[in-house]
């Protein structure tokens, strides 16, 4: 049986040791992370190796529509989270051209790829636990489908871990959590608590119009047209985003479903 604390970083740490170190390239399970880095570092190919399943190769899309809830904003120093093979990194930089990007992840085979693929970012390995020391000071974190958030509902922990994110955080830094939001083993399910625990910090929730509609209407606009062809077609179309504010306003506190 899977152990429900997986998504901790030393579980995590050992779960990669045991796919460098004792599963043959040839029989690697692709459906884990760990065994997707690998086959891709190994092989340097991406085709064949499910690596779309583990990270998202054209982030993109996602980065502009966050972008375009900031209005004008212009970080310095940027954290990608869990940034697997690098893909979301390179495309920050390319987004924020004068910020300086570090993007850090547990597993040695996705940071060794993601220097050897992606020039601009610099790249860390390292596990990202509230037990540790700080990273940096950054004006924008982001934490695209990272586990702690996404697939536990420890509320201790993640508390901790927002409280270890913010204070990395310069003033009026944003923290970006990226989410399936109808995923009830997540941070959508225990946030209503976490903004209970932590009233200093401004917790928004951010719901994000299908990108087309973003690339063709102002974000107001989007939205009322999202929800129109939601209505039409019967299914959902938008994306929700949480976004935390380093600037000590009233919280918000919200009920999620």
């Amino acid at each position: 049986m899977k152990n429900d604390k997986w998504w901790q970083p030393d579980i995590l740490a050992q779960d990669e040791i045991f796919f460098r170190e004792n599963i043959n390239e040839a029989n690697l399970d692709l459906r884990n992370d760990f065994g997707s880095y690998r086959k891709v570092l190994k092989t340097k190919k991406i085709k064949g190796s499910m690596l779309n399943s583990h990270n998202d190769l054209n982030p993109k899309i996602k980065i502009n529509a966050i972008d375009k809830i900031f209005g004008p904003f212009y970080p310095q120093a940027i954290l990608d989270a869990g940034c697997g093979m690098g893909y979301t990194s390179i495309a920050l930089q390319k987004k924020y051209s004068s910020s300086k990007v570090l993007g850090v992840d547990i597993s040695l085979d996705a940071i060794e790829y993601a220097k050897l693929t992606h020039r601009g970012p610099d790249f860390i390995q390292a596990p990202i636990s509230p037990k540790l020391d700080s990273i940096g000071r950054f004006d924008l974190i982001y934490c695209f489908e990272f586990y702690p958030f996404t697939r536990n509902i420890d509320i201790d922990f993640q508390k901790k871990l927002i409280t270890w994110f913010m204070q990395q955080l310069n003033p009026l830094g944003k923290l970006i959590v990226w989410q399936k939001w109808d995923n009830p083993n997540s941070l959508s399910t225990t946030l209503n608590d976490i903004c209970m625990l932590l009233p200093d910090f401004k917790f928004e929730l951010n719901i994000i119009p299908h990108h087309k509609l973003l690339n063709v209407f102002p974000i107001n606009i989007a939205k009322i047209m999202n929800k129109f062809f939601e209505f039409i077609l019967r299914r959902k179309l938008s994306k929700t985003v949480l976004i935390v504010v380093n600037d000590g306003s009233n919280r918000e506190v919200f009920n999620i479903k």
